[in-house]
Parts: structure tokens; sequence; C-alpha cells
């Protein structure tokens, strides 16, 4: 199961990385629209989305 993320994850981890929103977006194949979304908790990341968000978690080895 993957771990629940909320708004305010993306964007500490997207600070954490010390990167844009361009940037993340770019490292996760989605829209920069899309990361503002998230952030804002407009829309939720889909399932492969979270995958991919847990991915660079663990790459980074970077803790929320």
């Amino acid at each position: 199961m993957i771990k629940p993320i909320n708004s305010k994850d993306i964007k500490q981890l997207r600070e954490k990385l010390h990167c844009s929103q361009e940037e993340l977006a770019r490292e996760l194949s989605v829209s920069v629209n899309t990361i503002r979304r998230w952030e804002k908790g407009v829309n939720e990341p889909s399932a492969l989305a979270k995958k991919a968000l847990s991915n660079l978690l663990k790459r980074t080895n970077t803790k929320l």
C-alpha cells in the first residue's frame, strides 16, 4: 500500500529538495499546472504519480 500523501507533503518534498514546481514536474513527468493543483489541494496525484513521488522520496532519502 502506498502511503497517503497530501498537498502539504508535496510542497514540503519540493522545498526539501530545493527545487521549483517546474523541476518537480519534469522529474515526475507531469505538467507544472498539475504540481500547482496538487499543492493547492485542488487535485490529488493518481496512484501512478503517488508511486513516482514515493520512489523520489526513496531515491533522495527524504523524509516527510
